[in-house]
């Protein structure tokens, strides 16, 4: 065994030929051995930050860091690290059912001062909601610190709304927070959630155009309204919403067509919050509507704004019709009022999107 000075002494040599050098690299999302999104972080950061590892990164100097949240305090839990989990107690379980409204607030604050929005991945989202009238019982609603209670520009959320994301707009100010609410009736009894909160830096290429609630990327892709469930016709869809879903424009690309994904993926009250099983495009969509700017069958004139009742359509039709546009920036928004339709179940709209080239 070699006497420890002499040890110090070979690797003091060593460090000073720069054989010895500290490994850094950028704490960026991993994807763990689980599947599941965390953060590249050394062991003990993770340590830290309360978190487990779950597989290697970073050429296995880092670990793949899974952090969560799954308390529920009414003042806020805060959430300070990128990459965490916003789950219910007891999760993957239900919340379990309280004899009096609860609530649980989570503050999402920057974890550096260059970060410019919150992106929400709704992983599960299962909460209370009347079917017959769309109306929430519980919900989710995310707030941001700039705002007041009556300036609120994002969505409440209820019924099933897994695999939906958003979009918060914090701003350049290092102070700005967002603060995610669910609120749960007193007979509340099969609530669950597990909602990712990623942070994204000012100066990236990704982020979301300003006032964008969902945000596509591709030459294709899908979406669906908040709560839409494929296949489920007997709940209707939420009230009081009023966002838009942006697509980037690729390159080479000028329109833009918008088809149903099923034939019966498009079902919206027209009129006063009348059912109709034909499509109703224009003026006489008022109450709840989705916008397509300059829409027609081409793309050239006469084009219409709105669309609405049981089908996706220029004309009265009950057959589906690709919609084009030829408007930038490429984008739908979705409208719906505070009232029910008592005749029928209308249950929303979920669309495909394909960019022309030009």
């Amino acid at each position: 065994m070699l006497p420890l000075l002499l040890i110090a002494g070979l690797v003091g040599q060593l460090s000073s030929l720069g054989l010895f050098t500290v490994v850094q690299f950028p704490n960026d999302a991993c994807t763990s051995d689980s599947g599941l999104t965390g953060t590249c972080v050394t062991e003990s950061q993770c340590t830290e930050r309360g978190g487990t590892a779950n597989g290697n990164c970073a050429a296995s100097f880092g670990v793949c860091c899974l952090v969560s949240s799954a308390t529920c305090s009414s003042s806020g839990t805060e959430i300070k690290y990128n990459n965490t989990y916003i789950r219910n107690p007891s999760y993957p379980s239900a919340y379990p059912t309280s004899t009096s409204a609860t609530s649980c607030a989570y503050k999402i604050t920057k974890m550096n001062a260059d970060i410019c929005q919150v992106r929400l991945d709704f992983q599960t989202v299962e909460l209370g909601q009347t079917a017959s009238t769309g109306a929430c019982t519980d919900s989710l609603q995310a707030t941001l610190s700039i705002e007041s209670s009556v300036t609120t520009s994002y969505p409440a959320v209820c019924g099933t709304s897994s695999g939906h994301h958003m979009y918060l707009d914090l701003g350049p100010t290092s102070s700005n927070t967002a603060t995610l609410t669910i609120s749960l009736a007193a007979s509340s009894a099969s609530a669950k959630w597990n909602v990712l909160a990623s942070q994204i830096e000012c100066n990236t290429n990704y982020l979301a155009p300003a006032g964008c609630t969902m945000y596509l990327t591709g030459v294709t892709g899908s979406w669906s309204m908040y709560g839409y469930v494929e296949g489920v016709t007997s709940t209707e869809y939420l009230w009081n919403q009023d966002y838009k879903v942006c697509i980037r424009r690729e390159s080479g690309y000028c329109s833009i067509r918008h088809t149903t994904t099923t034939t019966t993926s498009f079902d919206l009250s027209a009129l006063v919050n009348a059912d109709t099983a034909i499509s109703v495009a224009g003026a006489t969509c008022y109450a709840d509507f989705i916008n397509i700017p300059g829409g027609s069958l081409d793309g050239n004139p006469a084009t219409f704004d709105r669309y609405c009742g049981g089908a996706l359509g220029y004309a009265s039709t009950p057959v589906p019709q690709a919609i084009i546009s030829k408007v930038t920036p490429f984008e739908v928004t979705v409208h719906t009022d505070g009232t029910e339709t008592s005749s029928a179940t209308p249950y929303g709209v979920a669309l495909n999107y394909q960019q022309l080239a030009c």
